[in-house]
Formats: structure tokens, C-alpha cells, sequence
């Protein structure tokens, strides 16, 4: 019998990267609807709201990773999105859009984009990283978008 109390969720694929454990193959479990925005629940609102997200292996045991150890969550850009964005959309929407590469406190680097939208006179990189509003910097790096843990970001280089 159905749990009429069950919320919906969707399935997503995602990688993290954990302190001192190196990279966990996961699935997140999203619902079809977001509370704090339209359309569906996206990851960054999983760790946004929790200490504890809860996450399937790929053996099928369940596991609750604690947010503050995640240094990065890779995930599908359409499951952050909501769809597929590309530059040209982004620059009609005023964002300004900058190749960054982005090094850990683990000795790892990423390259990617990070997207964001100021006020004119305010779109400095610079900025934008001294006035993040979440504990995850976004980095598009293609099909991947990479929810990249602030408090393990050792350095930001344009590219």
C-alpha cells in the first residue's frame, strides 16, 4: 500500500568529494517541487538546508554525508539548473560569466565558469566571491555543474 505521506522524489547521480575519503559515486533523492523557489528541488538546495544530506551508493546502502565534510558535490548542470544553459542565454540574461580554475585545501584543481549576476560597477570576481550568499560556489565545467565547499577553497585564479 502507498504511503499517502510519501513525498515524490527524483533520482539523480552525483559525485562527492569527501575530506580525507576522496570521491563517493551517490545518488540524491530530489523532490518535484522546491520550497524556497519554483520548479524542483535542486542539489545546492539539499545543502543549503541541512547538516545531513541523505545519499544511496552504488551498492545500494544508504548513507547520510555531513554537509560541512563535502568539499565538492558534482552533479548533472540540468538537475542545478533546471536547463541546459549556455553562454549566449547567460549573456542575455546580464550574467557575467568568468573561466576561473579553483584549488582545494586537498591539493586538487578545477576549471570552469562561474556565473553570476551584479549591479554595474559591482562584477568584479573579486565581488561576486566576497559576497557569495550559499556555502557552494557553483563552477559549470560543461555538463557538470561542481557545488564547490567555500570553506575548502584555498585559491581562485582567472583562466
Amino acid at each position: 500500500m502507498p504511503d499517502k505521506f510519501a513525498v515524490p522524489k527524483q533520482k539523480t547521480q552525483a559525485t562527492a568529494k569527501l575530506a580525507g575519503a576522496g570521491d563517493l559515486p551517490i545518488f540524491l533523492f530530489l523532490a518535484e517541487s522546491a520550497a524556497n523557489h519554483l520548479g524542483p528541488e535542486r542539489p545546492s538546495d539539499l545543502l543549503a538546508t541541512a547538516r545531513f544530506i541523505p545519499a544511496a551508493l552504488d551498492d545500494g546502502a544508504f548513507s547520510f554525508l555531513q554537509v560541512g565534510s563535502i568539499l565538492m558535490l558534482s552533479v548533472p548542470s540540468e538537475s542545478e539548473s533546471g536547463e541546459s544553459l549556455t553562454d549566449e542565454t547567460l549573456s542575455a540574461q546580464g550574467a557575467t560569466a568568468i573561466s576561473v580554475e579553483i584549488c582545494l585545501d586537498d591539493e586538487t584543481c578545477f576549471s570552469g565558469s562561474v556565473v553570476y549576476v551584479l549591479p554595474e560597477g559591482q562584477r568584479r570576481l573579486q565581488d561576486f566571491l566576497n559576497d557569495l550568499p550559499d556555502q557552494f560556489l557553483h563552477l559549470r565545467d560543461g555538463d557538470t555543474t561542481h557545488l564547490i565547499n567555500t570553506d575548502h577553497i584555498v585559491r581562485v585564479s582567472p583562466t
